[in-house]
């Protein structure tokens, strides 16, 4: 978990420009999603614009990490570039009555295996977002579906 997360988690906007480690490399599989399971590309940037738009005003609607089509827009996207179709869609930000940080994830999967992946994310971005709000965190609602061609 931790070698998915601290890789997204250093994403700087340029393609590449960031290298996994010898022991984050291990553990990126396949299996464990491949390439639409990095959600590296502009990562601080998308976080970095959620803070803004929190400290801006609190009960904005503008708080969204979105992730799917990290290259390109989603109108340019080649159906077959399954890099591309990322897992892991959206994150909506907002502070409650309380002053606690909620999120409100959507997740897009055919595998379960990921979702303890993605889960682990979700919470670092949300502690981080947190963090730089100066705000605690709060709950995390999380939807999830599968799309499926067998149910055997």
């Amino acid at each position: 978990l931790d070698a998915y997360t601290s890789y997204t988690m250093q994403g700087n906007g340029n393609a590449g420009s960031f290298i996994a480690t010898e022991e984050q490399l291990k553990w990126m599989t396949p299996l464990r999603g491949g390439g639409q399971g990095n959600y590296n590309l502009n990562m601080q940037q998308k976080i970095e614009r959620v803070v803004l738009a929190l400290k801006t005003k609190p009960s904005s609607k503008r708080a969204v990490l979105t992730i799917p089509f990290t290259n390109k827009c989603s109108l340019c996207v080649d159906l077959r570039d399954d890099d591309e179709w990322k897992c892991l869609r959206e994150i909506y930000f907002s502070i409650d009555s309380n002053g606690y940080l909620n999120a409100t994830s959507v997740m897009r999967s055919q595998a379960l295996i990921i979702l303890p992946k993605n889960l682990h994310l979700i919470g670092t971005i949300m502690q981080t977002v947190a963090e730089q709000v100066g705000v605690p965190v709060g709950q995390l609602t999380h939807f999830c579906h599968f799309l499926v061609t067998d149910r055997k």
